[in-house]
């Protein structure tokens, strides 16, 4: 089959809607056939004893009556279609890894900005009080006996290094390893984040 042929084809084919109008147009057709079988008795019914009914007034009156019944039928035809019709809402824009700008990681809240497609300004914040965490050095030996509200790592791992964090509200927190690795660590799961759906969760509970 050539593009022609396919071409005039599609034209050809009628829409669900497009055969509706053709069985209602047909349907006023049948009612305008009844309504002129009738008439003309009804006319000279009436107006017989004044005066006679000329053929074009009739035909007027059957043709706006035709009309309105048309442009009737075609309202209620269309209001159900835009009744059954799903309202979307456009306002709502795509979210891109660019609107991730904030989680929840390790039990802490991070905030960062995107610069170059990488991540800056990386800060970590209170989860209770979001008061920008000031995150320490010190031995592990120095904080074994601690009790943080969160602990990320293990007590008995080899490292001797860990990061810790105060707030003023008195939360507080800490890692087994060092701060550079920390925020290392922080960045290698928000982009892991990135490339699933996660992000997105992220983006519409924080934001």
């Amino acid at each position: 089959m050539n593009q022609t042929e396919k071409g005039w084809k599609e034209e050809l084919k009628l829409s669900a809607s497009d055969y509706k109008y053709v069985i209602l147009t047909v349907i006023a057709g049948l009612v305008l056939a009844i309504i002129s079988y009738i008439s003309e008795s009804f006319f000279t019914f009436i107006f017989a004893t004044t005066y006679e009914i000329p053929v074009w007034a009739i035909s007027l009156f059957l043709i706006s009556f035709f009309l309105l019944l048309s442009h009737f039928l075609y309202q209620i035809s269309s209001h159900k279609d835009n009744s059954d019709v799903e309202v979307v809402d456009d306002s709502k824009e795509e979210i891109t890894k660019k609107d991730y700008k904030t989680d929840v990681i390790d039990s802490v809240k991070w905030e960062w900005v995107w610069f170059s497609n990488k991540i800056r300004s990386l800060k970590p914040l209170c989860p209770k009080c979001s008061y920008e965490l000031d995150l320490k050095f010190a031995k592990k030996a120095d904080l074994k006996s601690y009790n943080f509200d969160v602990y990320n790592g293990s007590k008995n791992d080899q490292s001797f290094s860990s990061t810790y964090a105060i707030c003023k509200c008195g939360f507080s927190c800490a890692w087994y390893i060092h701060p550079d690795d920390v925020n290392k660590n922080t960045i290698k799961e928000i982009e892991r984040r990135t490339r699933t759906p996660e992000y997105i969760e992220a983006v519409e509970k924080y934001s």
